[in-house]
């Protein structure tokens, strides 16, 4: 194989060049391209000038907003145990999107609240919310769980309605197989 000199292949050539580290630097330098919603001024494709994590920080924050708004009329109406379950489906990947740290400053009080909300007295909600327990434990770690969730998560051991109780005790055993609760936690 034969290597022309023009200069566009020469500008491959320097990238074929570059180490793995340099080369993800570039990437995440380079300028991030989105598509503006057709309805939105303009439309079509916008370049937005900065790195990946400015874009990225930039859209989680959007979505932030979304989601707290979706939140705060999903409270107000006590008929939208559907719609809450719907949400609550996707909060593992929010977690993913969003990162640890976010995740558990900005979701696990969501999180909290649909447990503790007076119409969370439905099973669907409840044992919508447990299944996706899991999840969420996985990604912010042990100690977050132990602290914030779990103590929410003992009462519907309780509860009044078979579904949830089952649901709960499975919860607790996919947790353990995880590594996620000690003996300790679990005779407590």
């Amino acid at each position: 194989l034969k290597r022309s000199s023009d200069a566009s292949e020469g500008a491959m050539g320097d990238e074929d060049s570059l180490s793995p580290t340099m080369a993800a630097e570039r990437a995440v330098s380079a300028p991030v391209r989105m598509r503006r919603h057709a309805s939105g001024p303009g439309g079509g494709e916008v370049i937005v000038k900065g790195s990946y994590d400015a874009a990225l920080q930039e859209l989680q924050q959007r979505v932030e907003g979304v989601v707290q708004s979706w939140v705060v009329q999903l409270m107000r109406d006590s008929d939208a145990v559907l719609v809450k379950c719907a949400l609550l489906r996707g909060v593992t990947r929010l977690c993913l999107f969003f990162g640890r740290d976010r995740a558990e400053s900005f979701l696990l009080p969501y999180i909290i609240t649909f447990m503790t909300l007076p119409d969370a007295r439905g099973w669907q909600l409840k044992t919508t919310i447990l299944r996706e327990l899991v999840g969420v434990a996985v990604f912010v770690g042990p100690q977050a769980f132990e602290k914030l969730l779990m103590p929410c998560l003992e009462p519907l051991l309780c509860d009044s309605q078979e579904p949830v109780v089952a649901e709960a005790l499975n919860t607790l055993a996919r947790l353990e197989e995880l590594g996620l609760l000690h003996g300790a936690q679990l005779l407590s």
